[in-house]
Parts: structure tokens; sequence; C-alpha cells
């Protein structure tokens, strides 16, 4: 099936069970998507990656009872706690699926608007995934995703320790697109979209300084995932001292480098 891997690797037990300490990076993501998207009341929105359900929350408060959502994630995992916010939240707009949005149909379909929050960049086959999200827009949608900008502008990133223990050749992550970089390209990502219908494609930088929990983490599976067995203490240990130097008591600071990509559906 397509996206097996990614299908393993969300749904590690440690990468569930840890996912609160990873999202304050990621979190960094929503604001430039919901800027750009205006979501308003009665509107259908696709969340795709929702991994545990925060953006999916702000997109079912910014469309009201009138509105719905819909969250996808690979992961029963995500799934399962992002239905935990949901009840939280006392939202009833909301519905959670689990699935693969590179093939399967989305429930609730069509939508006025699709997000996804560094979720985009791991389809096995993205021109793929853009044809099945795309299908299930209404003419005139609107399209917001967030993907990181090339890797190497980000000193603090793990993937410059996983590099060195890669066999060779040393290139960045082999498995997947994100590791690959393609979608830190504004022209790939604008090649993708145009090819699968989407106009007014535009790709916006947009850093920021970003202040975490000195908590915050990224779980140890998906820090060694790509790497030998024998080298997975030494990844371990490095990133947790690379974590330690950007700690200051209770605050990590990271700059984070992303690009928001936006796009329409023609009317």
């Amino acid at each position: 099936m397509p996206n097996d891997k990614q299908r393993d690797v969300w749904s590690a037990e440690d990468v569930v069970e840890s996912w609160v300490w990873s999202e304050p990076i990621s979190d960094y993501g929503t604001a430039p998507i919901m800027a750009f998207l205006r979501l308003s009341a009665g509107e259908r929105v696709l969340d795709i990656a929702c991994g545990g359900g925060k953006t999916t929350v702000v997109a079912a408060q910014a469309v009201g009872p009138s509105g719905h959502v819909t969250g996808v994630d690979i992961s029963d995992g995500m799934v399962a706690l992002a239905k935990t916010r949901i009840a939280e939240a006392g939202l009833h707009n909301v519905e959670l699926t689990q699935g693969d949005a590179q093939v399967d149909d989305f429930p609730s379909a069509p939508f006025d608007a699709v997000l996804s929050q560094f979720g985009i960049m791991f389809f096995d086959d993205p021109i793929a995934a853009l044809t099945n999200i795309r299908r299930q827009l209404k003419p005139g949608a609107r399209a917001a995703f967030i993907t990181w900008q090339p890797i190497q502008r980000m000193k603090w990133h793990p993937v410059h320790i996983i590099a060195k223990y890669l066999a060779p050749p040393n290139e960045v992550g082999t498995d997947t697109k994100e590791q690959k970089g393609s979608w830190s390209d504004a022209a790939f990502a604008k090649r993708v979209l145009s090819s699968v219908g989407f106009s007014d494609i535009q790709v916006e930088e947009y850093n920021v300084n970003a202040y975490v929990p000195a908590e915050t983490d990224i779980p140890a599976s998906t820090l060694v995932c790509a790497v030998e067995a024998k080298h997975r203490d030494a990844v371990l240990r490095e990133w947790h001292k690379t974590r330690a130097r950007l700690t200051n008591r209770s605050v990590m600071q990271l700059d984070l480098m992303m690009n928001l990509i936006t796009a329409h559906v023609p009317q």
C-alpha cells in the first residue's frame, strides 16, 4: 500500500505517546495557515495529516457550529489523541478518520478549504496525493500548506546529526520526500500543484525565532529510523547534547524556517 513506511513511523508507540512534546515546534505553522485561509462560519474544511488535532480544533472554532471540519491522519494513535482533544473542546462539528490522504475518499466532501501543517511532505507520490485532495475540493476552494525550507538553513535540526551516520552516499534521508527537501523547493511545489489543477500558487518564506518549552523533543524512533541499529545510541546522544546547548533554563530557542504554500481551485 502507498505510504506504508510513513504509517509505521507515525503509528510507533513512542511517537504517539510523546507527540505532546513535539507539537510546540509544529504549532508555529498554524498562524500563517489560518491568516491565509480566513475561515468563516459555515465553511467545510479538510485538515490533512491532522496529527493530535490542534489545527483541527482551531479550524472548527473558526467555522463555528454551522461549519464542519474533517481531520485525516494515517496514524490511528494520532486520530485517537485528536478525538480526545475534540471532546475536551466540546466541539460537535468535527469528523476524524484514520486514512491515507493519497488514496482515500474523505468524509463530508466537497470542501471550501484544505490545510496541512507539515503533512504533505511525506507522501510517496505527491502528484497522486494532491490529485486526490484536489478532486474533493469545491471550485474556488483555498489551500494552505506549511513545509520546511531547506533543512541546511536550520543548524539545530537533527537531520544534520543523522546524516553523519547514514551509509554512503551521505544524502540526508532517502526514504521520504520531506527529507530529500523537494517541498522546500518553491519551483517543485508550484510544479506539483499546477500539474494537478491548482492556480494562484504562491510560496512565501515564514521565519520565526521560536521559544518552546525546554522539554520539547522529537520521538526517538523518528530520529533513528533511517540509521543502522549500531549507530542509534550515538544519534540520540548527539541530539540530546544539541537540545541542551539550545536550552536556557525552561526554554529552548529554535530558528524555524518554513514555507507557506498557498493556492486556489479555479472557479
